[in-house]
């Protein structure tokens, strides 16, 4: 499969309604599917590995799925929006449909994990058994799915490896601009910013250098996509391209001067890749308000 099925197959552009707060707001999400541990039996061995998806979550950051809002005294609040949506997508009469997914304010309060760290601008919601009901009520439809990050797409059970300067790439929808033929994102190139594995001024993010906008929030960071590398001094080559999910884009990184000015570096934050199987695993429900 090209990356362009896959990378067609795992985004969603998002968009949150309120009106409460009389807001339409517009982000970027991909899915993610939890599988079971590898049979360290089967690893060396050609028999087929199945393994059982223990869920499939749509991830993106906190801060698209409860945008904030500014208050008459200049503060902000976080809120929960009224209809949050995203989207799969259906092959119709030649061209790429989406097929929205729209949940209530309930839902995505009994779906959703934030990291127990409110200042980590990640959060995952369950959506496994609507991405089913939908296929299973709609069999004659032609959907395109079933394709998602893994656990196995992690840097630590990937290769080549990954440091400051690495070739990363971004998918996203920024001001909700795409391929409205194909439904298919705007890719954008960089490279790691910061020392990769650390966290930046104490955060679990890292930076890129990469020209990016609003609506990209929430987009997917991966390394570039590769058929050949070297790998413990040998070149290696793969029939499919070769990636690893580096983590969840989220915003224009600024840093305040000694005027008290906000000053921005062309830089972008992006939140490590490993916070999404903790938020997974550990991860708090959100409080309404």
């Amino acid at each position: 499969m090209t990356i362009d099925s896959k990378i067609l197959g795992m985004t969603t552009i998002i968009e949150c309604k309120s009106k409460t707060y009389n807001y339409v707001s517009q982000g970027t999400g991909f899915f993610y599917a939890e599988l079971e541990k590898e049979d360290p039996q089967k690893v060396d061995t050609m028999a087929p590995r199945w393994r059982k998806i223990e869920g499939t979550w749509l991830v993106t950051n906190r801060h698209v799925v409860f945008p904030k809002v500014k208050q008459a005294d200049g503060s902000t609040i976080e809120t929960i929006p009224d209809v949050f949506m995203f989207a799969m997508r259906e092959v119709r009469n030649g061209k790429v449909e989406w097929v929205p997914i729209e949940l209530s304010r309930d839902e995505l309060l009994k779906r959703t994990k934030l990291h127990p760290d409110a200042s980590i601008d990640v959060a995952a919601i369950q959506v496994d058994d609507l991405q089913v009901k939908i296929v299973r009520d709609n069999p004659d439809k032609q959907f395109v799915g079933g394709i998602h990050l893994t656990n196995d797409n992690l840097p630590s059970n990937k290769q080549p490896t990954i440091e400051a300067t690495s070739d990363i790439v971004v998918c996203s929808y920024p001001y909700g601009f795409y391929d409205q033929e194909n439904k298919f994102p705007i890719i954008k190139s960089g490279i790691i910013a910061s020392y990769w594995g650390a966290n930046f001024n104490g955060s679990p993010h890292f930076l890129i250098d990469a020209k990016l906008f609003h609506g990209s929030s929430g987009g997917l960071v991966i390394s570039k996509p590769l058929d050949l590398a070297v790998i413990n001094g040998n070149v290696m080559t793969s029939k499919d391209k070769q990636y690893t999910f580096l983590g969840i884009y989220s915003g224009e990184y600024t840093h305040t001067n000694s005027k008290g000015e906000e000053e921005s570096f062309g830089l972008g934050i992006v939140w490590y890749s490993y916070l999404v199987p903790q938020i997974i695993n550990e991860g708090v429900s959100p409080v309404a308000k």
